[in-house]
Formats: structure tokens, C-alpha cells, sequence
């Protein structure tokens, strides 16, 4: 007889998804405050901000010269869209190792059905 298990949905949001993989992709970028930009490094707002950036109160979608005042030292970089589809479609290629049932909502978020991957890795308590 076959075990069954409860429906099992994971939410996946990467945190300061932009940011997170400039400083993958750059280790300059890393431990620093980081603040990704749609098109203009002077004017415009913050599509992402890492976590370094997020401890001086930088937050999506505040002013540029907001962030710069808050934090003087924040690096602005305008964000790569194509290297972030990449590693999103990468993520989605990963997701479906485990399971077909993959929704993806963004860039930086999917659903995913991972009730029965139970069967062969164990719930959560295992």
C-alpha cells in the first residue's frame, strides 16, 4: 500500500533577488551595500537592495538620492535583466529535478508542489 502524504506547496522567494546575484556574480559587490537601478544610476529608484543596503533603511523603490543620503557609500549599479532571467530559468531547471509541479510567480518567486518527493526523501521530520 502506498503511503499519503499531505499536500506539500513550497513558496520560493529569493531575498533581494537583483542584488543577491550581483554579489554572486561580483565579489566586489559582496558585504557591501548594494543598490540595483532599472536604467539611471542618478535618477530613478531601487529595484533591489541588498541586505547591507537594507540595514541602512534602503528600500525597493525608494529614490536614489534617498539611498545616497541614508547610506553615502551604497554602490549603485544599473540591474543586468538578462543575467537575471538566466539564473531564474536556471532555478525553475533545478526545481524540476524534484518535481513537474513548478509555478513560476516572478523573477524572483515560485510555487512549488513537492508532496510526493515525500515518498522517496521523507517529510519534514526526516
Amino acid at each position: 500500500m502506498t503511503p499519503t502524504f499531505a499536500r506539500t506547496i513550497m513558496h520560493i522567494d529569493f531575498d533581494s533577488f537583483f542584488a543577491s546575484v550581483e554579489q554572486q556574480a561580483n565579489p566586489y559587490f559582496r558585504n557591501k551595500p548594494l543598490g540595483v537601478t532599472g536604467s539611471s544610476l542618478t535618477r530613478g529608484v531601487v529595484c533591489a537592495a541588498s541586505r547591507e543596503a537594507k540595514k541602512h533603511g534602503i528600500k525597493t523603490g525608494m529614490p536614489i538620492f534617498k539611498a545616497r543620503e541614508r547610506c553615502p557609500h551604497i554602490i549603485i549599479i544599473t540591474g543586468d535583466f538578462t543575467k537575471y532571467q538566466y539564473i531564474h530559468k536556471k532555478s525553475l531547471e533545478i526545481f524540476a529535478r524534484f518535481t513537474d509541479l513548478v509555478e513560476p510567480f516572478s523573477i524572483d518567486e515560485a510555487f512549488i508542489d513537492v508532496t510526493q518527493t515525500q515518498r522517496f526523501f521523507g517529510g519534514a521530520k526526516n
